[in-house]
């Protein structure tokens, strides 16, 4: 459980930096994925959807990142 967040938030992060050449937006990307880090680390089972809900509404600003990219960065990892 922890660890599909993680790796959800963790892929989010990664297109949202390799879309964008302006530092102010890879700077709160590595904040935002740092803070993701050390919830999800602490987050008890009945935090899970709410922390997925945060997550979700994060890939959902500029720039976007939708299920598609995920699984597309996926597909190339392999």
């Amino acid at each position: 459980m922890k660890k599909q967040l993680l790796d959800l938030a963790t892929a989010i992060h990664t297109v949202k930096v390799a879309r964008t050449l302006d530092y102010d937006i890879v700077q709160l990307s590595l904040n935002q994925i740092g803070t993701f880090r050390r919830k999800i680390k602490n987050m008890d089972s009945s935090q899970h959807d709410e922390l997925l809900d945060k997550i979700n509404t994060w890939a959902a600003t500029p720039p976007i990142v939708t299920e598609g990219d995920i699984l597309e960065l996926r597909l190339n990892l392999r």
